[in-house]
Parts: C-alpha cells; structure tokens; sequence
C-alpha cells in the first residue's frame, strides 16, 4: 500500500530547477524537493496514529485495547503498522510512501467485515500546503 508525490503542480518550482542548466544538479534539487515533501507525509500519518479513539474497548493480554471507529485512522496496538511506514523511493520526478504490513490497505479502505480505517489518504490531503512549502 503506497501513496505517491509528482512534480505536477509545482511549474515554479521546475523552472527554476531548469534555469539552473546543469541537469545533475536539477535532478539532485528535485530529489531533495520530493524526499522533504514526503517526509511531511510522513510525520503527518504517524501523528494521525497517536491518541486516543473511540472504537470498542477489549483485552488483549490481559491489556485493555480500545479500537479505532470506523472513518478514524487505525488505533496501535502492536505498533506494526506504524513500524512499517516508510518513504519507499524518491526519484527525480516521484516520491513513494507507504507501507508493508499487508493489512494496510484493508485499514485504509476498508473491507467486506470492516468499515475503513484511512490513514494515509487523510494525511497527504491535509497536508497538501505543508508538502509544497516544505518542498
């Protein structure tokens, strides 16, 4: 489960790169644009995941766990989701974020025995101005 940050959007930003006239340097200040972009996403998912929700409450362990609710982003427990969030590739033209934990997308999209958990659409949509200033 991925989201993914283009260039598209951001001519400004392009053309100042392009004025820059060495194309190494472009596709490295490119790199560097998208890498900070994405982190925003990044801190902005793992923010989304800390507190408390209002989904039912069980034992896990003898711990009481209480679950996210449906439309609220997924509630830790283990921490494996959260764990496995990371930028997954940065290229001259895109950046990946994602995750590996094979639930994720059952979370973020929900399921024929569960209402979505998003998590990581969310994220990047609120944070759409903090990525452009960052990049």
């Amino acid at each position: 489960m991925q989201i993914n940050i283009y260039e598209q959007g951001i001519d400004d930003l392009l053309h100042r790169l392009d004025a820059l006239g060495n194309p190494a340097q472009s596709r490295a200040v490119r790199r560097r644009a998208l890498r900070a972009g994405i982190l925003v996403v990044d801190r902005r998912v793992k923010n989304l995941m800390v507190g408390t929700r209002t989904g039912r409450t069980y034992m896990i362990g003898g711990k009481a766990h209480v679950a996210s609710a449906p439309g609220e982003p997924p509630a830790v427990d283990t921490g494996n989701l959260k764990n496995s969030l990371r930028v997954l590739e940065v290229t001259d033209d895109h950046a990946s974020y994602g995750t590996s934990a094979d639930y994720a997308a059952d979370l973020e999209y929900g399921s024929r025995r569960m209402a979505a958990r998003p998590f990581l659409r969310p994220a990047a949509e609120a944070a759409v101005s903090q990525i452009q200033a960052a990049m």
